[in-house]
């Protein structure tokens, strides 16, 4: 009796998996075509003024787009139970999500399979502040806005900062990539846990402080006051990296990178990653190493550039001009 209950149940599976493969086969395998949850595309139009800008959503991409018509629109990709509380208060714009859910319900495999989004366009170019926290999805601020202040925060989130603040930019996200380019800052802060951080065309005027863990940084054409940045198993490369005061580099086992990148006094410090390139001034150098190798010029005049390792190597030349 038990075995031909077996023998029942394993039919019945196979029957299932079979008119399974059928449909999904039928539906261009596609899975969204078995689900229940549908997107739907809302316009909230907004009248009050307002210069600052909140935006605070789980999974949706959140873009800032230029207004062609003056007026300012915000432009959501979503669920029937996900929507965004669009509204004005105390002179700020903000866009909440709200997911209505079962605890249950947001763990569906068959979803939509569209992305959520969330697009402001916006009517001017210049605001007081930016505050942007999102659990997943792509972040996209153009060049063609400016702020006094930006605030970034993401868990799973890549970010494309184009906009410039005049005072402080911060970033960070857990896991995903920053971008920043053609942009400047009154001082920058930027952390990506296991994302790359990319920095180019960019002037600080204050410090800018980078922190990254096993992913890589690399900063081109950079104006500074002082750098500071802090990294685990990424590589870390410097082009044409220029801070008027202190470079100051800290890292385990990546390797550190000078292409015709300077300051008034570096101080480099690693575990197992090699320490190499170019700077573009004499420097008075102090090197101390376990195990690696160590050619630096014998400079007397300059400022002071200290140099750490445990197990790697220190190879800086001078490269004028």
């Amino acid at each position: 009796m038990k075995k031909g209950l077996i023998i029942a149940a394993i039919v019945l599976v196979i029957i299932g998996a079979t008119l399974f493969v059928c449909a999904f086969a039928a539906s261009g395998y596609d899975l969204s075509a078995f689900g229940v949850e549908k997107t739907e595309t809302n316009t909230y139009v907004i009248e009050e003024t307002f210069d600052k800008i909140e935006v605070d959503t789980k999974s949706s991409d959140v873009t800032l787009r230029v207004s062609e018509d003056g007026k300012c629109n915000v432009v959501c990709e979503e669920k029937e139970e996900v929507k965004h509380l669009v509204s004005v208060q105390d002179g700020t714009l903000k866009i909440i999500a709200e997911d209505t859910r079962k605890w249950s319900d947001r763990f569906s495999l068959f979803s939509s399979g569209k992305d959520l989004s969330v697009s402001v366009y916006l009517p001017a170019s210049a605001y007081a502040s930016l505050k942007v926290s999102a659990s997943t999805g792509d972040i996209l601020v153009p060049r063609a806005f400016t702020f006094e202040t930006i605030e970034i925060k993401g868990s799973t989130c890549d970010v494309y900062c184009y906009a410039s603040a005049t005072g402080r930019n911060e970033i960070k996200v857990s896991t995903g990539d920053i971008m920043i380019e053609g942009a400047s800052a009154g001082e920058a802060v930027l952390t990506a846990s296991t994302g790359d951080i990319s920095v180019e065309s960019f002037a600080c005027e204050g410090d800018l402080s980078v922190s990254f863990g096993t992913g890589k940084a690399a900063l081109t054409a950079v104006d500074c006051k002082n750098l500071i940045s802090e990294g685990s198993t990424g590589d870390f490369t410097l082009t044409d990296v220029i801070a008027s005061e202190k470079i100051k580099i800290k890292t385990g086992t990546g390797d550190v990178l000078f292409d015709k990148s300077d300051a008034a006094e570096l101080e480099v410090e690693t575990s197992t990653g090699d320490v190499t390139g170019t700077l573009r001034s004499a420097k008075v150098f102090s090197t101390d190493t376990s195990t690696g190798s160590v050619r630096v010029p014998n400079g007397t005049s300059g400022g002071n550039c200290t140099i750490k390792t445990r197990t790697g190597d220190i190879r800086i030349e001078i490269s004028e001009g």
